[in-house]
């Protein structure tokens, strides 16, 4: 077990969470939390990385339900890799936020716009020590 290991393995599930790479239902999961974001000002978003409860549920919708459960699914292989058992694990949890004031519109206030946003995945090992990943950065919503 590499304790060590667990902020790059929790940074790393963020990174893979947030990526253009998960993509869903002919959509990124990240433009549509976005756009579902702005529309009911929900900023937050949350998933217990150990049971796959996700919400609120005006954010949960299930596109975005479907992608949670592939990377909950994948989330011990991802541990794995990096020699972290998932057993020493006592919490997890990733929340994106989404200030939606720093929203940057599009020409004529249509798509497309970037939002920024903020990706952290908190883990708590079975020592009480408490290990973070963050991934900032903007997102382009087309």
């Amino acid at each position: 077990m590499k304790y060590k290991a667990i902020r790059s393995a929790a940074h790393n599930f963020g990174a893979s969470f947030v990526s253009t790479l998960n993509y869903v239902d002919d959509d990124h999961t990240m433009s549509r939390l976005a756009r579902l974001a702005a529309s009911t000002g929900d900023a937050e978003f949350s998933v217990d990385l150990l049971t796959g409860v996700a919400g609120p549920p005006s954010l949960a919708t299930s596109a975005v339900q479907k992608a949670v459960r592939a990377h909950v699914a994948d989330f011990p292989r991802m541990l794995a890799a990096q020699r972290v058992e998932i057993t020493r694990l006592v919490d997890a949890k990733m929340v994106i936020r989404f200030p939606l004031k720093g929203t940057v519109a599009g020409q004529g206030g249509k798509p497309p716009w970037t939002v920024p946003f903020e990706c952290v995945v908190t883990v708590l090992d079975d020592r009480g020590m408490r290990h973070e990943g963050r991934v900032k950065d903007m997102w382009h919503v087309g």
